[in-house]
């Protein structure tokens, strides 16, 4: 049986079939019930954008989290079952 990463519109796939084809495929695609859509790549300020938002959240959440840990001698501490 030959598969492609693309179907028809009318054809129906696994979701075996849809990881079959898109180990060999070169672009990504979305699989949706039981449809696959090929999926746009980013561009690079897109990528850029990302990594921002990523880093910013990354920074907001870590303040976050030593507000309430005890790091600034408030003498708080967290649950006894966070890990870090």
């Amino acid at each position: 049986m030959n598969v492609t990463a693309i179907p028809k519109a009318t054809d129906w796939i696994s979701p075996d079939e849809y990881l079959e084809g898109e180990r060999s495929a070169e672009v990504r695609h979305e699989y949706v019930d039981g449809h696959v859509y090929a999926m746009a790549g980013a561009s690079d300020d897109h990528n850029r954008i990302a990594g921002n938002i990523f880093r910013e959240l990354g920074n907001a959440l870590r303040v976050a989290r030593d507000r309430t840990d005890g790091s600034a001698g408030e003498g708080h501490s967290l649950p006894a079952n966070t890990h870090r």
